[in-house]
């Protein structure tokens, strides 16, 4: 009688069927970190140009204070930041941030935003009352660093940041713009 000492066909195809299982699942939750690691990027980002949005604000309510109130915060924002581009033109991205606050306007619920019925400048859905920002002019005016390839309009009036490409929120499944609209954002203190 003659003893095989190697291994079947069988126990080869269940080998393999294990490692494919193990290989899925490895590969579903890699999609999955990575998905989420974009989230928390994208809501860490927003949450710096935020801070800085808020400081600006601030900054200008205080020097207002002392006195100095022949300066609008629209000339204050375009006399101290360097880059800072009003929406009022043509601008890289109009159409799309046009069409991002069409779609935060028509959206129920959202927190902080000021829709143009009942705001005489058009409030958060005016984009006249916005500026435009690219990674470099947040570097150069904002001082906002360690962001690459982001490009928002920020209305100071409101303190509203908008990015234009957003992210998918994990919980959602919706895509959002502002980080204060994910579900581990934080709410706009004006």
């Amino acid at each position: 009688m003659r003893r095989n000492k190697g291994i079947t066909l069988i126990s080869l195809a269940v080998t393999i069927a294990i490692i494919l299982i193990l290989a899925t699942i490895s590969v579903h939750t890699g999609i999955e970190a990575y998905k989420m690691m974009q989230v928390q990027n994208f809501v860490a980002e927003m949450k710096v140009i935020q801070a800085r949005v808020n400081q600006v604000t601030e900054e200008y309510d205080s020097w207002k204070e002392n006195g100095n109130t022949t300066k609008s915060l629209d000339d204050y924002i375009e006399s101290t930041i360097s880059g800072a581009q009003k929406c009022t033109g043509n601008f890289e991205g109009k159409v799309a941030f046009e069409n991002i606050i069409s779609e935060l306007n028509n959206m129920s619920g959202i927190s902080s935003w000021q829709r143009s019925s009942g705001v005489s400048d058009g409030g958060d859905s005016n984009i006249s009352n916005y500026y435009y920002f690219t990674s470099e002019t947040l570097k150069s005016g904002l001082g906002v660093k360690d962001i690459e390839d982001v490009h928002v309009i920020i209305n100071f009036h409101t303190r509203n940041v908008i990015e234009r490409d957003g992210v998918v929120d994990l919980t959602t499944k919706k895509k959002i713009y502002r980080q204060y609209d994910t579900s581990s954002g934080e709410q706009l203190i004006q």
